[in-house]
This record gives structure tokens, sequence and C-alpha cells, in this order.
């Protein structure tokens, strides 16, 4: 897709569109480079003219995200389950400090029959996200391979498993 048409499509969907309600942490996932990781830790995630930050809303599984979705078919030969996703880097977005306003992605609400996935877990803004909220997360393929038992409470009801979602096999990266 050339920009002008995602651009057109962007203006004429976010006319229509209304805010929506997010979970407090959003994911924006980007292909792993450490001069345009710094870029954003410096400046925050910036919109395109007229364009805007895309985002993923309360997603489990690996196998949802985008990229991933179009990048699948050219790495499911992977030796080692899980290795794939070292070409990511994980932008946590914290939508308290971020104070914006999110919407539906316009184009997965039309092309996630394709990708069978739910639409309501693509979200958008078209503003920056400032640096402040955002934290910057790593794929481990120890943890991810090996969950740890937990122990949480949801509802006054104590629950015993591994991890709750694919999600938790990133940590925190440290710039040093």
């Amino acid at each position: 897709m050339d920009r002008d048409y995602i651009i057109s499509r962007w203006k004429s969907k976010r006319e229509i569109g209304s805010p929506v309600k997010t979970g407090r942490f959003l994911w924006h996932i980007t292909y792993r480079s450490t001069l345009e990781d710094f870029s954003i830790a410096r400046d925050g995630l910036l919109c395109p003219d007229e364009g805007a930050v895309f985002a993923h809303d309360g997603l489990k599984r690996f196998m949802d995200m985008f990229p991933w979705i179009l990048d699948f078919w050219d790495m499911r030969d992977y030796a080692v389950e899980g290795a794939q996703y070292n070409m990511y880097s994980f932008w946590r977005i914290d939508t308290r400090i971020a104070g914006l306003q999110w919407y539906r992605d316009p184009f997965m609400a039309e092309d996630a029959d394709a990708y069978g996935v739910n639409p309501r877990m693509y979200v958008c803004t078209p503003n920056p996200v400032p640096p402040a909220a955002l934290r910057l997360y790593e794929f481990d393929l120890d943890r991810y391979l090996k969950p740890l038992v937990r122990v949480w409470i949801e509802e006054g009801v104590a629950h015993i498993g591994g991890n709750r979602g694919d999600f938790e096999g990133l940590v925190l990266k440290t710039f040093r």
C-alpha cells in the first residue's frame, strides 16, 4: 500500500469513528532497530503527516499482533518456537500518562476477518505518544519457553498457573 492511500483511508475512517475506552496499557510493536528504539525513547511515537500511531489493546498471544500476522508465513519454519519474536521491539504505552483519545483502527476493522483476529484489539490515535508514557520491552526466549509458576487473585478467587499470555515473556529493556 502506498502512503497516500493509507492517509486517505485513515482520514475517511477517522471522521466517522468515536473515541473508545482502552485498557491502561497498550502495545506498539516495531521491527527491532537500535537507532529507531533510541529515537522513540527520546521523541516518543510520532505520527506521520496526517497519520496515526497504531497500538494493540488486550492482546494475549503474539500470533494476533501486527506485524506478526503478516510475517508469519516467512517464519513458520524457525527451529526454535519463539525465536522469531526477537526481531521486534515491544513498546508499552501507559494510557493514563499519555492522556490521549484512542479510536478503533480503521484498517483492522475491515481486514480482521481475513486475518482471523478481533478488530477491537487494534486501536490508533492521531496524536503523538509522549516518551514519558512509553516503556521498551524485549523478548526473553527462556522466560517464554519456561513460564514461572504464578499465583494471582481475580475477583476474589486465587489461581495458580503459568504465564497468562505471551506478553509475559517480555522483560523491560534498559539502554546501556
